[in-house]
């Protein structure tokens, strides 16, 4: 079965729903799901919806006729790191220079964490030691990289689901675009978020 990885992270109009748009809000502070085993994606003990059933419940709620979306699987992360970067050395290795992280971004509203807890999908990064601004994107995929983790479908072992990338508050080389992180499935904060894969 074919599949496309969600060209930004997911967002959120201002009535909650999941978007996939250039600058939207980042839906972060979600959790996976009530726990390691609700694959379903029911509401966690804080009466918040999972990432799980959030992405799940995307292509039926915009009226993609033959599709369905889930949140990306590891190997679906790991397939699209290979697209962009064939000799997985690069980019997927060393993000610093392609995703939006604390140490390549200057004091902009965008680039700050404490300032921003929202974070922003697909805004272009502008560099503290470069004048121009160079684009968070990858072959057209924004995002792998910095800004927020991103839930995926991975267990990271009998405890804990995986998320993938880096977060704004963390350094390019130390958490690049291949990074995998651990979290319990119902914690959420600021610097988590989700991306949704489409199946043709």
């Amino acid at each position: 079965m074919d599949f496309i990885a969600g060209r930004y992270e997911a967002g959120k109009d201002d009535s909650g729903n999941v978007i996939i748009q250039k600058g939207a809000n980042v839906y972060n502070n979600v959790p996976w799901a009530n726990s390691m085993t609700d694959i379903n994606g029911t509401s966690n003990t804080n009466g918040r919806i999972g990432a799980v059933k959030l992405a799940k419940d995307f292509a039926g709620s915009n009226g993609y006729a033959g599709v369905t979306s889930t949140l990306c699987y590891g190997v679906q992360w790991d397939t699209t790191l290979k697209f962009i970067d064939p000799s997985y050395m690069g980019f997927a290795k060393d993000s610093t220079k392609q995703g939006w992280y604390k140490d390549n971004c200057n004091n902009t509203v965008e680039g700050n964490i404490e300032t921003n807890p929202n974070h922003i999908t697909g805004i272009d990064l502008i560099y503290a030691d470069k004048p121009n601004i160079i684009a968070n994107k990858q072959k057209n995929i924004y995002d792998m990289a910095g800004n927020v983790y991103e839930w995926t479908m991975e267990t990271y072992d009998t405890n804990y689901r995986a998320s993938r990338g880096g977060n704004s508050g963390d350094a390019g080389l130390e958490f690049p675009a291949s990074f995998r992180y651990y979290s319990n499935p119902n914690n959420t904060y600021s610097g988590l978020g989700f991306r949704i894969t489409l199946y043709l």
